[in-house]
C-alpha cells in the first residue's frame, strides 16, 4: 500500500494537543504493520514547517526536521520534488476542482497522487475525500 502524507497527518501525529493526535498514531501504526509505503512532497514539508513554527515554536519545527530526515536517510519516506510538470498539472487539477477550496499543495498531492499511481491519502482534510480520492477517513 502506497501512502500519501498530507499536512493534516504530519500536524496531527506530531502535536499531542490535536485533536486527531491518537488516530494518527493508531492508523500509522497500522499502515506499518501491513508494510505501507509512504510519500510526501517538499511543498506539504514546508506547509507543515510553517505550521509548526506558527503555531508551536521554531523548536517543533526542528524537531520534526530531523525526523523527517532520519525518515528519509532510512529510506522510511519517500520525498517526491514537486517539478515543473507537477506545478502545472497541480493548476489543471484546481480549474478542475474549482468548486473545492484546494490550496496549491493540495493541488500537488493530487497531481503527484495519480502520477505515482498511490493508494490512500493519510489526511484529516476532507476536501479529499469529497473529490472522491481515497483517503484514511470514513
Amino acid at each position: 500500500m502506497k501512502n500519501f502524507f498530507d499536512t493534516s497527518a504530519f500536524i496531527a501525529f506530531e502535536v499531542q494537543g490535536d485533536i486527531n493526535h491518537s488516530k494518527a498514531k493508531t492508523h500509522f501504526e497500522r499502515l506499518k504493520k501491513k508494510r505501507a509505503v509512504f510519500f510526501t512532497n517538499d511543498y506539504v514539508l514546508d506547509e507543515t514547517y510553517t505550521r509548526l513554527i506558527y503555531d508551536i515554536h521554531l523548536k517543533a519545527a526542528e524537531s520534526f526536521y530531523t525526523y523527517i530526515l532520519d525518515l528519509l536517510e532510512k529510506r522510511q519516506l519517500t520525498l517526491l520534488e514537486v517539478e515543473p510538470s507537477t506545478r502545472d498539472d497541480a493548476w489543471q487539477q484546481l480549474l478542475h476542482y474549482a468548486d473545492h477550496k484546494l490550496s496549491f499543495t493540495d493541488a500537488t498531492i493530487i497531481s503527484q497522487f495519480k502520477e505515482y499511481n498511490l493508494d490512500e491519502i493519510f489526511t484529516f482534510d476532507k476536501h479529499f475525500r469529497n473529490i472522491n480520492l481515497p483517503t484514511n477517513l470514513s
